[in-house]
């Protein structure tokens, strides 16, 4: 009989969290990124969509407060994409060297998972 130490039990991915003001600009490294990794054929998930934040601010126009009642309405979007890697700790560094376009940040955590 074959004995399974309780660590092979458990499987490591790579979770890279793509944040930006700009949609087409994430959308296009989203799309870089699954692009690259599918020629050195790592299995990946996503691009995942989480819901877009939507930050509203209401602002005076006169500075003084006397006068008419005139408001400056400003909204600013912040986008996010999550992508799953699922590969081997020796891998992950060929996985991320990305090229980034200005306003594009990037978080990347390794997960360990449980296989059932």
């Amino acid at each position: 009989s074959i004995e399974i130490n309780s660590d092979d039990k458990s499987q490591e991915f790579l979770r890279i969290t793509l944040t930006s003001k700009n949609l087409t600009s994430l959308e296009k490294t989203c799309k870089e990124i699954i692009e690259k990794n599918r020629e050195n054929k790592y299995k990946s998930l996503g691009p995942v969509r989480i819901p877009t934040k939507k930050m509203n601010l209401n602002v005076r126009k006169s500075p003084c407060g006397e006068g008419t009642n005139t408001w400056d309405k400003f909204e600013m979007k912040i986008h996010k994409r999550i992508i799953d890697f699922h590969s081997f700790k020796g891998e992950f560094s060929s996985i991320t060297p990305i090229n980034l376009e200005n306003g594009i940040e990037i978080d990347a955590q390794i997960v360990k998972k449980k296989l059932r």
